[in-house]
């Protein structure tokens, strides 16, 4: 899966449409791939380990993972630029590029925060409380980019 994985950003280039090139050298994405790429490596060395020792708890492990991984890609966030395939692609990013970076700009934040507490309550065993965080970091940076969009609507700034 991880090969796949890299054989498919390989291709995002040749993918994107023409003005929303996915920058193959870019910090942002080398950074995601390597977490990306950590995490199936991660995922699968724990099912080995919960195959091999049956009964073994990997709950709280995997929660801490996916947190951890959350907090790093959301470290990339302001270093994206807007495209069809990474980020928080919903029409008002989309179709602006100041609501894709102020979006960004908070969506890093809130990532990185969230992900990094989240990873610290599912190590304490609180791994239904660090799972829910997920909801408000992916909500709050879509009900942003909707509000921020429609401010500069009214205002004449997009």
């Amino acid at each position: 899966v991880a090969v796949a994985l890299l054989g498919f950003m390989s291709l995002l280039p040749w993918l994107s449409p023409e003005g929303f090139r996915v920058d193959m050298r870019s910090r942002a994405l080398a950074v995601l791939v390597v977490a990306l790429t950590a995490l199936f490596v991660f995922i699968h060395l724990l099912s080995l380990a919960a195959a091999l020792r049956p009964g073994l708890g990997v709950d709280r492990a995997l929660v801490t993972g996916v947190l951890l991984f959350l907090a790093a890609i959301g470290a990339t966030f302001p270093g994206i630029q807007r495209n069809f395939f990474i980020g928080v692609r919903v029409p008002w990013t989309i179709a602006s590029q100041r609501v894709w970076d102020d979006t960004h700009a908070l969506a890093g934040r809130i990532w990185v925060a969230g992900g990094l507490l989240g990873a610290l309550l599912a190590a304490a065993g609180q791994t239904l409380a660090a799972f829910l965080l997920v909801v408000p970091m992916a909500v709050v940076p879509i009900v942003y980019s909707f509000l921020r969009y429609k401010h500069l609507e009214r205002v004449g700034g997009l």
